[in-house]
């Protein structure tokens, strides 16, 4: 149980905790990419104090009041400048009615193509130019162009709003650098993913006694195989290869197979063994499979398709009540009873393996760098 904890803890704590932090840092870090002048942003009389410190004194006419646009703000105003380009600036009473009407305006004016850029968005306008929005506290900014060139270099030239001098690491991260750092991400996962299997397989594996001396794979394998002189709910059969063994839920067995027909099952359970004798090491693999199968004068036939890994603990258990008549009195009698533990399959081969000096080692997959 203390190995189950420390895997969940690894891969919680570290595997995805670990870059969540690093990402969730870059993003508390990074500043807004764009500063305003609030003093040139303030209003008296429904008009902004000072407009030529908001939008500068090279417009082709003095801004305009724009607050038939925006019913809720404060204060509105448009320029329009001679190389065609525009800008709109509004301030509402606070941030969350800001956004409001900031968005009313870009569903209005919006066409499509919209992407992050310099703090704001930059999307394509109904009316054929490239544009940028943003926000910043209660104010609003939206700087249109007839070319993206022409909508950044008035952006920049908007002496109410400029770079931020507070601007971190993060905002050159997140701004610039994002894609390299999904691409380490990416790596990251990957990493993550192949030290995955080898970390279940430390979970559920367990190691042989010091004094016990390991015998050949072909005795292991016998003696595994001698699993079926018992009373036991699986079979062990040759696989493909010379060190594979595969056990099944002994769904041929009449006893067994009359249990899942009542209980109309249509789950089952394989281990695929594989007998390292370099190593000493008994791997085995998981599936789980939903089944649909027939019995007949020939026997059964059954189809596989399921899940593969590591199945750490399993356990069922049910009980069904019919009525009967015995005795002539009609009484409420078990009609079956059915339980199965994943242990009570795993539990006697992993003795025989580790018994005999073997190591035993669950894997997702039998591939040595991801199963490990």
């Amino acid at each position: 149980m203390l190995k189950i904890l420390v895997f969940f803890l690894w891969f919680l704590g570290f595997a995805i905790g670990l870059p969540g932090l690093v990402l969730a840092l870059i993003k508390h870090g990074a500043q807004s990419d764009f500063a305003i002048d609030r003093d040139a942003g303030d209003v008296a009389g429904g008009q902004f104090k000072d407009p030529a410190r908001l939008f500068g004194r090279d417009t082709a006419a003095p801004p305009v009041d724009a607050r038939s646009m925006f019913p809720l703000a404060v204060a509105a105003a448009a320029a329009v400048y001679p190389d065609a380009t525009r800008v709109l600036i509004a301030r509402g009473p606070d941030k969350e009615r800001s956004k409001l009407l900031m968005a009313d305006f870009y569903s209005g004016l919006a066409s499509g193509n919209t992407t992050q850029d310099h703090g704001g968005s930059r999307f394509t306008a109904n009316t054929g130019e490239v544009g940028w929005i943003a926000l910043q506290g209660e104010f609003g900014i939206a700087v249109l162009g007839p070319t993206r060139e022409a909508m950044s270099a008035r952006r920049a030239a908007i002496p109410g709003f400029h770079d931020n001098p507070k601007r971190t690491l993060g905002n050159k991260i997140d701004r610039e650098y994002m894609p390299y750092a999904l691409a380490v991400l990416l790596i990251w996962c990957l990493l993550v993913a192949a030290q995955f299997g080898r970390m279940a397989a430390w979970v559920g594996g367990e190691n042989a006694p010091d004094n016990a001396t390991p015998v050949a794979a072909e005795v292991l394998a016998d003696k595994i195989l001698a699993l079926n002189q018992q009373d036991v709910p699986f079979t062990v059969s040759r696989g493909d290869a010379p060190n594979m063994l595969v056990v099944d839920w002994r769904y041929a067995d009449a006893k067994w197979a009359e249990l899942m027909r009542v209980r109309d099952m249509e789950k089952s359970h394989r281990l695929v063994l594989r007998l390292d004798e370099g190593g000493h090491t008994a791997r085995s693999r998981d599936y789980e499979s939903a089944m649909s199968w027939s019995a007949g004068a020939d026997g059964a036939n059954l189809d596989w398709k399921g899940n593969l890994g590591i199945t750490f603990f399993k356990y069922e258990y049910e009980k069904a009540y019919g009525l009967f008549f015995e005795n002539g009195t009609l009484k409420l009698t078990p009609s079956y009873e059915y339980r199965f533990d994943l242990d009570e399959m795993k539990a006697p081969i992993i003795a025989l393996v580790i018994g005999n000096g073997w190591n035993w080692r669950p894997v997702v997959s039998f591939w040595r760098p991801l199963g490990g």
